[in-house]
């Protein structure tokens, strides 16, 4: 999950606040979908300059829909609390699945 950070810093500081708890109320919320705990990536820049939080979530598979359907959403409305513009622009917080490549199971 990407969120787009605004504001001076203590603002950022803020946004980052209350998605670390939304994830942490997720991971008790949902406990069946986690492979492992959610995990903050950190700031990251991008190619135009904004900066992004990220937190990856490790998934079952075809667990993804809580986070789009439930995560995503919650996070934009909290976040519009602080800032209006997040209850605005959908893309402020998205989220993307990425597989990742198994470890191949050594036989004994």
């Amino acid at each position: 999950m990407d969120v787009h950070l605004r504001g001076d810093a203590q603002a950022r500081i803020r946004i980052i606040g209350v998605v670390d708890a939304l994830v942490a109320a997720s991971r008790v919320q949902f406990p069946g979908i986690h492979v492992q705990p959610p995990s903050a990536e950190g700031r990251i820049g991008d190619v135009e300059g904004r900066e992004i939080y990220r937190v990856k979530f490790r998934l079952w598979p075809d667990r993804g829909s809580v986070i789009e359907d439930v995560v995503c959403p919650e996070v934009r409305a909290r976040l519009a609390e602080l800032d209006p513009a997040y209850g605005d622009e959908d893309w402020m917080v998205s989220s993307a699945f990425e597989i990742e490549a198994r470890e191949p199971r050594r036989r004994r």
